[in-house]
């Protein structure tokens, strides 16, 4: 949802910008700034999801899904 919400950035602003009940609702420049780094944040967490759904792969075992935790961990960790 992020994702679309971003490529769409610039419909949303025009619409909300339209609509006068919703100009209190609006996204400022940080808040869109916050959903790109949220989304960048994410996205590791998207891949790991993909491969641990993949049928007959070795990506769904135990094995793979304790280094996925592991790489994700790292992720938030660094700065």
């Amino acid at each position: 949802m992020i994702d679309s919400l971003l490529r769409q950035r610039d419909r949303v602003d025009a619409y909300v910008s339209m609509t006068p009940e919703l100009f209190a609702d609006k996204l400022s420049k940080q808040d869109w700034d916050d959903l790109e780094e949220v989304f960048e944040l994410l996205k590791p967490f998207k891949m790991l999801t993909m491969l641990g759904q993949e049928k007959n792969s070795l990506y769904g075992s135990i094995g793979s899904i304790l280094w996925g935790m592991d790489m994700l961990l790292t992720v938030l960790e660094d700065p």
